[in-house]
């Protein structure tokens, strides 16, 4: 089992991966530059050796993903810094791991697709 900071992993017998969101200090589960880090890092060393399959769920009794950590916005002065912010995201989005595994996602969320 691997632990980070918001997502706890954990590997079946099946050789399906479970990644359990939690972000630490909040009642839901919001997507701040650390929390996208975490997810990234996760991510970009599963596509190495790709599982079976991977789930990603929701710790929080409600929702899964409410969005973006607004409070983060006003950090932003550029539309290269918001491009910054945003590009993790799209770039694990791409990796081998988003095109050929199955990915469910249980509770809310909001526009994420993997191409």
């Amino acid at each position: 089992m691997t632990v980070s900071q918001h997502f706890e992993t954990r590997t079946d017998d099946d050789g399906v991966v479970w990644i359990t969101m939690d972000v630490v200090g909040s009642s839901v589960n919001i997507m701040t530059r650390a929390v996208t880090a975490d997810l990234c890092g996760i991510i970009e060393l599963l596509a190495q050796s790709p599982p079976a399959g991977l789930v990603l769920r929701s710790g929080k009794p409600r929702g899964f993903i409410f969005g973006a950590d607004v409070n983060e916005f006003a950090e932003f002065q550029t539309p290269e810094e918001v491009a910054s912010h945003i590009h993790p995201m799209f770039s694990i989005s791409n990796t081998d791991i988003g095109k050929r595994n199955f990915i469910y996602f249980t509770g809310i969320i909001s526009k994420w697709k993997f191409l």
